[in-house]
């Protein structure tokens, strides 16, 4: 092999180099970060789609959820039998926070309504509210 072809087959294999490690710094500043996947994501985003949440409330709704995650966390560690009550109580406060703290009281009606459609049958799938004073 001569020493030209040599030299351009070196030059060639560089600018292959060069490129590929330009294209790939390229790409990681021009492409958008991943969603976050936190717990109850799906959740989250079915919320923010169906009450047209702003990002604040978004913001608040992903922090209750969060907080209810780990409370359930923490109950992993019990029997279901015996955690089951405080099951209850944890979707049942996380259900009021997020009726309270997170939709407009324009919404709270129409979540009520479907949290209680959801929670007909199974009492842990979606908490229903307490009776009021209870």
């Amino acid at each position: 092999m001569s020493s030209a072809r040599l030299w351009i087959l070196l030059l060639a294999l560089t600018s292959f180099l060069a490129g590929s490690a330009g294209g790939l710094l390229a790409g990681m500043r021009l492409a958008r970060p991943a969603p976050e996947r936190g717990a109850f994501s799906d959740y989250a985003a079915l919320l923010v789609e169906r009450f047209d949440l702003e990002r604040d409330r978004e913001r608040r709704l992903k922090a209750v959820l969060e907080l209810y995650h780990r409370d359930l966390e923490e109950l992993k560690s019990r029997h279901v039998a015996e955690a089951e009550p405080e099951l209850i109580r944890l979707g049942e406060t996380c259900r009021q926070r997020i009726r309270d703290y997170v939709l407009p009281p324009e919404h709270q009606a129409v979540f009520d309504a479907e949290a209680d459609r959801l929670s007909r049958g199974d009492p842990l799938s979606f908490a229903a509210p307490r009776p009021p004073g209870g």
